[in-house]
């Protein structure tokens, strides 16, 4: 069998062809696609003089009578359009749908696809992946002055004044490993290269040339190192007291960048409407970590959980109070590679 197209009848000669061969208008030898058993004019989809669509399409009827005709042993009639006897099938229409123009144009788009496809792979980094939902609603969100070097001295203060309201992410949250790289290590620098950088922008320029890691704990993102724990330690030993923190709702938006213990603890206690200790001034407050954090509709139960996860400290829930202490978990050390300035050139 040929490939391809293959005439009918005698090459060269009108006489050897079928009159099912022959275009009805201007009797044009038509050539027959051994893969659909159709009829064209050398490999178009018309007839050369009389420009006649030269296809077979099965109707309706014949195609709801095909499966009790296959099941008698025939196979369903190709109907042509322009009246012309039947011409009978070699193969099942199940088999072969599409003729050879269309699968020649189905591998031109498929090549198209597949260029744009490769090139796209060079143009966002988040290409082989879709965004996330909160990484979708950090990169709508700009940086604020559209600073384009972070450092100890911009980088928490900017990110937290460009963190906005979304419905994916409810705080943006430094944990003390995170701070520690910009204030007391001095490694938390990193340089943007997009003119117009997000807030995610700047998350990816840290996680890439830091050793600072981005985690999303729902429904805050935090910003972390090897050192901190992800979960913080809630002991409740009162339950309707820790069912009525949950019913109450917190400011609606705050920003603590850089704040301590005795100046969140009075809005603290009136939005919660409980007693909260250690009270201001105590010795114990003293050896909390200073809070870093921007949050936009935290309920009663999610602010405690911002406050233990931003200072480093665990709560426990008792009647009619709320008493916060240091958590005292270390997990690891950051490891600093010993290429870390090296590797860090290259992702800036």
């Amino acid at each position: 069998m040929t490939t391809g197209f293959q005439r009918r009848g005698r090459k060269g000669s009108r006489r050897g062809a079928q009159r099912n061969d022959l275009c009805v208008l201007c009797e044009n030898l038509r050539v027959l696609c051994v893969e659909t058993n159709r009829f064209f004019n050398n490999g178009e989809t018309s007839c050369r003089k009389c420009a006649i669509l030269r296809h077979c399409s099965t109707d309706k009827p014949n195609a709801l009578k095909s499966q009790s005709h296959r099941s008698a042993g025939l196979q369903p009639a190709l109907i042509h359009r322009d009246g012309s006897k039947p011409v009978a099938n070699r193969r099942s229409v199940a088999e072969k749908i599409f003729c050879h123009t269309s699968s020649l144009h189905c591998g031109l788009t498929n090549k198209l696809l597949g260029t744009v496809f490769f090139f796209s792979l060079f143009i966002s980094p988040f290409s082989l992946s879709a965004l996330e939902p909160w990484q979708d609603a950090l990169a709508k969100m700009p940086l604020k002055n559209g600073a384009m070097q972070l450092t100890k001295t911009n980088a928490v203060e900017i990110m937290l004044e460009s963190f906005q309201q979304n419905d994916a992410v409810k705080a943006l949250i430094f944990m003390p490993g995170a701070t520690d790289e910009f204030y007391f290590f001095n490694r938390g620098n990193a340089t943007l290269t997009n003119p117009s950088p997000s807030l995610l922008d700047a998350l990816t320029a840290l996680t890439n040339q830091t050793l600072i890691r981005a985690t999303f704990r729902p429904p805050f993102v935090l910003l972390h190192t090897a050192e901190d724990s992800l979960e913080p330690i809630e002991i409740i030993e009162h339950q309707p007291t820790a069912e009525r923190i949950r019913k109450k709702k917190f400011a609606p938006h705050v920003n603590y960048e850089d704040r301590n213990w005795d100046f969140i603890l009075p809005t603290l206690a009136f939005r919660l409407d409980t007693r909260i200790l250690p009270r201001r001034g105590s010795h114990d407050s003293h050896h909390f970590y200073r809070f870093h954090f921007a949050a936009h509709n935290l309920d009663g139960w999610e602010i405690l959980e911002a406050l233990a996860l931003s200072g480093k400290t665990q709560f426990t829930v008792q009647k009619k109070k709320v008493l916060f202490e240091g958590d005292t978990r270390f997990r690891a050390r950051p490891k600093v590679p010993e290429n870390f300035e090296a590797i860090k050139e290259l992702t800036q």
